[in-house]
């Protein structure tokens, strides 16, 4: 049975649907306040009509529903998570604290730790190496009955500094097929586009997460949108470990622009590294 947490007016959710709920509100606060603001007044006020394209990202993330109705217990959560009007209106600890606790923001850490050009590498070559070693030992075991057909990326362009920032690494799957990694830097998508037949979801998932210490940190999420997660916590890759995969506050992100700042810096690193490999080869 999933752990039960106690919100501040009573009411229990289950402690992951707290995590997932509380970095989906973080992310809106740091990158779409407008939309935050709606999704707060319109969980007090029913009548309140959400303004401009807000709902439409409200529903991508899966907070409102396709009719524009709110379940009620997106309303209880962020009832309890958001506090303030106007621009004073900021998220806050939603759980219920014991004695002499003090209260604060959605739990995370509040330092980003250092990410070298070690870890890039890891994101953009190592990672994929064990991924489409996985695909293949797959394949092979299913030869004659399905096939999972997954293109290589061999660019950086598809990385986004404004989501999933963290301190080590995330794996997110999307429709059961591991496809995006979270890193200090931001979102990035590792691989090309995907088709298969005949696949069972978990026997790709058996070949690969052991292979880089996965443990699930979210569960899957269906919605209208489509399938989001599982999302793993990566804590090594072929035995090696990796930096301890931790969520971050929001005021520990790096601005979009050092984000991406850092990232092409590596990235001019990484396509000089991969130069000399291909001449030793």
């Amino acid at each position: 049975m999933d752990d039960l947490v106690t919100l501040k007016d009573g009411k229990t959710f289950p402690k992951f649907m707290v995590n997932v709920l509380n970095l989906s509100l973080s992310g809106l606060a740091k990158n779409q306040p407008i939309a935050l603001y709606e999704l707060a007044m319109v969980c007090r006020d029913p009548n309140h009509k959400i303004f401009g394209n807000a709902e439409q990202l409200l529903k991508e993330r899966s907070l409102v529903e396709p009719d524009g109705k709110i379940r009620s217990e997106i309303r209880a959560f962020v009832l309890n998570a958001v506090e303030g009007d106007g621009v004073e209106m900021k998220l806050v600890n939603p759980v219920k604290l014991e004695e002499g606790q003090a209260q604060d923001g959605p739990a995370r850490s509040a330092i980003r730790k250092s990410a070298d050009f070690e870890l890039y590498k890891i994101v953009r070559y190592e990672i994929a190496e064990v991924f489409f070693q996985a695909v293949a030992e797959l394949n092979e075991a299913i030869k004659g009955k399905g096939e999972l057909n997954i293109g290589r990326r061999d660019d950086s362009v598809s990385f986004n500094a404004y989501y999933s920032q963290v301190n080590g690494l995330f794996m997110e799957e999307y429709y059961g097929t591991p496809s995006y990694l979270w890193t200090p830097w931001g979102k990035y998508d590792f691989r090309g586009s995907c088709s298969s037949y005949g696949v069972n979801d978990e026997d790709l998932r058996e070949r690969l997460y052991p292979k880089l210490g996965g443990v699930i940190a979210f569960p899957e999420r269906r919605s209208e949108m489509g399938v989001h997660g599982p999302v793993y916590a990566l804590n090594e890759i072929n035995g090696k470990p990796l930096p301890a995969p931790e969520l971050l506050e929001e005021s520990a992100f790096l601005s979009y622009k050092n984000a991406n700042k850092e990232w092409q810096g590596f990235e001019a690193r990484y396509r000089e590294w991969m130069s000399k490999q291909k001449v030793r080869q």
